[in-house]
């Protein structure tokens, strides 16, 4: 009997104990000769001939015989692969602790049966960075083994934390290649365990289609093997679920029988016709439990579709940056292929499936030339041929970068022989040219150097290639606009002179790298505004700005287009030439550039959508990488997801649309008309930009709604939300059936509000699951409340609101305090409630004659007084239940000496004082407010304990459940002051508000009056000069103690009124709220918004949320008008809330 039968019956093996991380372990889960389940090979150093010979030959992982025992992963020694890296899929630890990675190896001959030398390999363990927290990696470890021809164990182990982000584990041959074959290596039981974890097996499974690519068509039949490791040895049933992937609704549940092996391993077949477009994954369940187990996507797909040049579906496509492994290797980089999906074809071939018409290639110059004379076309010509082959429309990127990231630092470290990730030719860099940035500069070649490489370009692709962009994102990194402008006016002429029909693109202006996109172009225009004139379109790459709803915010694509057209002399066409990272609406992306690529086909549909909306030409802008799976969705090779479904469908559907009509629904539904040449062929599209999304109604006409994917849908009330609806008809029936749509709306926030005083509390619930900034209503008061940094709830705080909103609901009222303060119990006690030196202090002069010791540490059980507190009194409205932090104070020591404890803090420093009369007592209470999550406002209640009496005296009027229920407690505020001081605008003097800090200029009016609020005094800052530098803004500085806060919270309530802007600033100029702090400033309108706040607007609160550098030592409010700006802003109220780590 092998370990594993030993494992499934419950005994311990040595050497496998712990809590297994990662997915099958021990390789069981895959088909013999198909891939390996969890686990991703990229072939990085993959010999140019050797891939030439055979585009199609794949190099992959296998599922092999004569394990350790049973089945093994074998990397075969495929000939020209000279290097690789094997990744497991990602492992997200959630506690700390110590980790071993384990497993067997040995080495075997190449797939011609040659042995060649041992050599060492690498285990690379890394986590990758959650950006919010760390810039590099949290952890990078590395050590070698060395296998044989004989099976081997090898482990390590390694002290870990729990992360936000994920681990990775790569196997990598180690150092620059020897030779362009390697030996097979073949793996097994292989492990990432908890060693101090209990030791078992994991259940899990795989689920295997038939096709080695899962792509299907209506009325195929999938066939899917399942292979599965599961406790006990009896045969099982289980049932095969199948999902839609943009959704998770079931499409099918498929019973299975399955039959356990002599390895101990299940298995079983399924099989289900399919009928619908779209993409879909499965999921095994036994008994109604859910296993964990490794699923891929399949597609179905429609026909590909050849789009005519210059139409809607000709110019919807991928970028890839290119075919040499310039990042993962030296001075050899030239000498090898980068093979990301198997085979060098392959990659082509499935975008081809999936819909892509345009395919942005990058004509990096050490691709070409790799040494100085010696020029090499075929390297990248077997990229060219693979583009005819199957029909895509070439956008070729000229030269790739001129600029150098790094500034003179790289090149120096190029110069030394380290020439990873240049991806020009050694010699170019005599022609550096260092920016005043630092890290800024990029290459000038002379003309006559460009030109060499101009004709070999145009001799080998000059006839296949219509449209050429100059050069990639020029400006992100400091090439001068007047020879970027140089270049292009020699490119343009050298093109067109060739070939007339040839289209040049260019500016190349990025919001790549926090880039403002205006900026650059308005370099060009000091240089030259003429340069249009040598351009046929213009390149952009709008990075957080790629969709027209983002995080809450709206008309962020539209804005981004706008302002670039702004700045031209002449209109050009809008070429978004990249935009490889999408917000997802749904689900927070981890900050991690691997993540932002992740994104789901709501995205990439509105991406190309909004862009044609908007009047963009052609979007070769999406990575390939981002429409294939990664390691943990691998059962055999790597496979598409969902975005190939997606755009498969959009580009069939856009088949023969050659204009577009928008369709004005109101700001809210982004709609639109496609029409062909005749005139009697429509494609309707609409989709909600809110994240609640919206109950649509049709318009009655003979138009077929269809979904995302193309599949038909009922024209009844249908769930409109980000995801587009397409409708198919003649262009009168399209249209009548948007036109008569109507719509219904849900509240986006769940309202609650609680009284403190003269201000109401309201907190809002997120009901759109989507983080950022969503709009809503207190009552008629718009509000845009902000959860950015807690996507689940906001509390906002308004003044001299009287009467409660009809639209909040609203807890009972309890009395409130502002410290120092007294007040009664319900039987008379008096308290006295103060902080001193950094404590809550309680004095309370109790009667009670007959006091009793209590027993050990139950000090409720003997005489005592009990204080509970909430330090979030406004979350969570909905929920009376409590775990509060809960001290209790004896009046007499306990049998044990026992004086006072907290029940969740057993080491807790709060004492209390006695002196007793023949009355009763006297108790002084310390509590360091240390000990509790900071807060501006606290729930209290008190209850006292008395020896024979059965019901308490207490503050809140519900004894003896306190220790659960919380909304009776009364409310206390601490009396550090409401921030900003004077933030009600209610001291002034003379017209001049107190404490804040303004500039005073000509055409520039500050002043506060009762005239201006909504509920008392406000401030009116007014300015009929724009003023072009500063702007003007009102501030002060609030001092607080490094590292004490780590994020707050600022809410305005304002009006403006005309507010109008020389230019756009993107958010720089218009209306300002701010909070500076040292090195840096958040803005609402420049970082969460991304647009200029102008124009005209009644009342409405404010808010977003900023992170707090643990360094600083100040914090800066800020409200007024930014530079080039003028108009009147009115501000009723401006309130900051401080939060601590607890």
């Amino acid at each position: 009997m092998n370990s594993r039968i030993l494992l499934l019956l419950g005994v311990a093996v040595s050497g496998f104990a712990g809590e297994i991380v990662n997915r099958n372990a021990g390789m069981e889960l895959g088909e013999i000769g198909r891939g390996v389940p969890g686990y991703i090979l990229e072939v990085n150093h993959a010999a140019i001939d050797a891939v030439r010979a055979n585009p199609a030959k794949m190099f992959v992982l296998r599922t092999a015989a004569g394990g350790n025992p049973g089945q093994c992963l074998m990397i075969p020694g495929y000939k020209g692969m000279a290097g690789y890296q094997m990744e497991l899929a990602d492992l997200f630890l959630s506690r700390d602790g110590e980790v071993e990675i384990s497993f067997d190896a040995k080495i075997g001959p190449d797939e011609n049966g040659v042995m060649h030398k041992p050599a060492p390999f690498i285990i690379d363990f890394r986590l990758f960075p959650d950006t919010d927290r760390d810039s590099y990696y949290p952890m990078l470890k590395r050590f070698q083994f060395r296998p044989t021809t004989e099976w081997k164990r090898f482990s390590r182990r390694f002290k870990v934390k729990a992360y936000s982000y994920a681990y990775n584990i790569w196997v990598l041959p180690a150092g620059e290649p020897k030779e362009d074959t390697l030996n097979a290596l073949y793996l097994d039981n292989f492990r990432l365990e908890y060693v101090d974890g209990k030791s078992s097996e994991p259940e899990e499974y795989s689920v295997i289609p038939d096709r080695v690519d899962p792509l299907y068509a209506p009325g195929d039949r999938v066939r899917f093997s399942i292979r599965a490791r599961l406790n006990g040895t009896a045969p099982a049933d289980a049932v095969l679920l199948v999902r839609r992937d943009y959704n998770g609704s079931e499409t099918a549940r498929i019973p299975v029988r399955l039959v356990p092996g002599a390895d101990g391993t299940f298995t079983g077949k399924a099989e289900l016709p399919l009928k619908e477009f779209g993409s879909f994954s499965t999921a095994l369940q036994i008994k109604g439990k859910t296993l964990r187990g490794l699923d891929s996507s399949f597609q179905v797909l429609h026909p590909v579709v050849s789009h005519p040049f210059g139409s809607f579906g000709w110019g919807i496509g991928v970028n890839d940056e290119g075919v040499c492994p310039f990042g993962r290797t030296g001075s050899r980089g030239a000498e090898f292929y980068n093979l990301k999906f198997g085979s060098f074809e392959r990659e082509y071939r499935l975008m081809k499936n999936a819909g892509a018409g345009m395919f942005r290639v990058w004509g990096k110059w050490r691709q070409i030339e790799p040494e100085e004379g010696k020029f090499r076309p075929e390297i990248m010509g077997l990229q060219m041929d693979m583009l005819k082959k199957y029909g895509f429309e070439p956008l070729f990127c000229l030269v790739g970068n001129f600029v150098v990231h790094g500034g003179q630092k790289t090149v120096d470290r190029y110069r030394s022989g380290n020439v990873r990730m240049s991806s020009l030719p050694m010699y170019l860099y005599q022609y550096y040219y260092q920016s005043s940035t630092k890290h800024m500069g990029s290459v000038l070649p002379p003309m006559e150097v460009y030109r060499r490489y101009l004709d070999v370009v145009w001799q080998n692709w000059g006839k296949q290639v219509r449209c050429w962009e100059m050069s990639n994102e020029p400006g992100v990194f400091g090439m001068p606009a007047k020879n970027y402008i140089d270049y292009l006016k020699y490119t343009n002429a050298y093109l067109k002179e060739r070939n007339p029909g040839s289209l040049l693109i260019g500016n190349g202006v990025t919001g790549d790298f926090g880039m403002n996109v205006v900026k650059w172009c308005d370099q060009l225009n000091a240089a030259d505004p003429g340069y249009v004139d040598h351009l046929d379109g213009i390149a952009f790459h709008p990075y957080a700005c790629g969709l027209d709803y983002i995080n809450g915010v709206r008309g962020l694509y539209g804005a981004c287009v706008k302002n670039i057209q702004g700045t031209l002399a002449k209109p050009r066409p809008m070429w978004n030439t990249e935009c490889y990272y999408l917000p997802t609406a749904r689900k927070r992306q981890l900050p991690n550039a691997r993540e932002y690529s992740r994104y789901t086909s709501n995205e990439l549909l509105r991406h190309f959508l909004d862009g044609f909306y908007h009047g963009v030409k052609a979007s070769p802008s999406l990575a390939v990488d981002s429409f294939f799976v990664r390691a943990d969705r691998i059962v055999d090779q790597r496979s598409m997801t969902e975005l190939a479904a997606a755009l498969n469908a959009l580009s069939f559907l856009l088949k023969d649309m050659d204009r577009l009509e928008p369709v004005d629904l109101g700001s809210l539904v982004r709609a639109g008309i496609f029409t062909d040449k005749s005139g009697t062929k429509a494609l309707g599209f609409l989709y909600d930009l809110r994240p609640t999304g919206s109950g649509w109604t049709p318009g009655k006409s003979g138009a077929q709604v269809l979904d995302l994917y193309g599949n038909k849908v009922q024209a009844g009330p249908l769930p409109l939300q980000f995801e587009p609806y397409f409708i198919t008809g003649t262009p009168q029936d399209v249209k009548r059936m948007l036109t008569g749509s109507t719509f219904k709306v849900d509240e986006p926030a769940e309202l609650f509000g609680r009284r403190c005083g003269d201000s109401l509390f309201v907190e809002a619930r997120n009901r759109t699951g989507v983080p950022g900034i969503v709009d809503s209503k207190i009552g008629d008061l718009p509000v845009r409340f902000s959860f950015e940094l807690d996507p689940e709830y906001s509390t906002v705080e308004l003044h001299g609101v009287k009467e409660n909103p009809k639209n909040v609901r609203m807890v009972p009222q309890t009395p409130s305090y502002t410290l120092p303060a007294s007040a009664k119990l319900t039987r008379g006690t008096p308290v006295s409630l103060s902080v001193e030196d950094g404590k809550l202090k309680l004095v309370l002069e109790v009667a009670d004659p007959r006091l009793k010791a209590a027993d050990g540490a139950n000090l409720w059980t003997g005489s005592a007084v009990e204080v509970f507190l909430d330090p979030a009194p406004f979350r969570n409205l909905s929920l009376n239940e409590v775990k509060p932090y809960q001290f209790v104070f004896a009046a007499l020591p306990s049998s044990t000496g026992v004086r006072a404890v907290c029940t969740r803090n057993p080491k807790t420093a709060a004492i209390r004082s006695v002196a007793r009369d023949a009355k009763g007592y006297r108790m002084e209470i310390m509590i360091p407010l240390s000990e509790l999550p900071e807060s501006p406002v606290y729930g209290i209640d008190i209850e006292i304990v008395r020896a024979g009496e059965k019901r308490k005296e207490s503050l809140g009027g519900d004894p003896g459940n306190s220790y659960r229920r919380r909304l009776h407690y009364h409310l206390i505020r601490m009396p550090v002051g409401v921030l900003p001081p004077n933030g009600d605008f209610a001291r002034v003097s003379y017209g001049d508000p107190a404490n804040w800090v303004y500039p005073v200029r000509s055409g520039v009016t500050v002043k506060c009056a009762p005239e201006f609020g909504r509920t008392g005094n406000g401030l009116l800052i007014e300015v009929k000069k724009a003023q072009p530098e500063e702007g003007v803004i009102a501030g002060q500085t609030i001092r607080v103690k490094p590292g004490e806060y780590t994020r707050g919270s600022f809410q305005v309530l304002a009006r403006f009124e005309n507010v109008r802007t020389r230019k756009n600033g993107r958010g720089r100029n218009g209306v300002i709220f701010a909070v500076g702090y040292a090195r840096g400033r958040t803005t609402l309108s420049i970082d969460k918004l991304k647009a200029d706040l102008t124009g005209d607007s009644g009342w409405a609160l404010y808010q977003f949320d900023f992170k707090i550098p643990a360094y600083t030592g100040r914090l800066t409010p800020e409200i007024g008008l930014g530079p080039e700006t003028t108009g009147r802003l009115i501000v009723d109220s401006a309130t900051l809330t401080l939060y601590g780590g607890k």
